[in-house]
């Protein structure tokens, strides 16, 4: 486990994020630690998402992966067919964090709210930052990915931050966060030039 969050911690100093891809191997060399060299880091993560490897039962682990910027579900492509995709395609991952980001900023720009259209994607221009340019906003929170992740989260910043913004608790009774994900708006008809 240690050699695990070390790998992640040098990975996330070298790339800036955990995007790991599924074929990453722990160069056998320093900066890197010793103790990780020839680790299948990408096979780490997938085992981790997939069957809970490490953290099972261990919610502090979890918490640990939480404040790194683990990345919990792979992002789904933002637009239909013939659209353009994501800057990284299909299979980009999505943080709580970037999430966080892109929902705080979306509700500063309309009034405070978080009920947001199933069809935003967040645009490359703007206020936004590099990390959340192109993500689908609107299908990430209709989809009820964000419910399921505050539910699975032990950290409780991520959680009080998220509430903030007015998203109900991850305690909150299902019907209530059932209509949070209903409610999402219908994109606009028309949008002035």
């Amino acid at each position: 486990w240690k050699a695990t969050i070390a790998a992640f911690q040098m990975y996330k100093a070298a790339y800036g994020n955990l995007k790991v891809p599924q074929r990453f191997m722990v160069p056998n060399m320093k900066p890197w630690p010793k103790a990780a060299w020839g680790m299948r880091l990408g096979k780490v993560v997938g085992s981790i998402r997939g069957t809970g490897k490490y953290i099972q039962g261990d919610p502090k682990r979890r918490q640990v992966l939480d404040e790194l910027g683990f990345i919990w579900q792979v992002r789904a492509s933002p637009t239909e067919k013939g659209s353009a995709t994501t800057k990284a395609g299909a299979n980009e991952f999505v943080s709580l964090e970037q999430m966080y980001t892109a929902l705080a900023i979306y509700s500063k720009l309309n009034d405070g709210s978080i009920i947001v259209p199933t069809s935003f994607v967040v645009p490359t221009t703007g206020p936004w930052p590099d990390s959340v340019k192109e993500l689908p906003l609107g299908r990430q929170m209709a989809s009820g990915a964000l419910v399921k992740e505050l539910k699975k989260s032990e950290n409780e910043r991520w959680k009080s931050k998220f509430a903030e913004l007015g998203f109900p608790n991850s305690d909150a009774p299902a019907a209530t966060l059932a209509s949070m994900i209903t409610a999402v708006a219908p994109p606009p008809a028309s949008v002035p030039p």
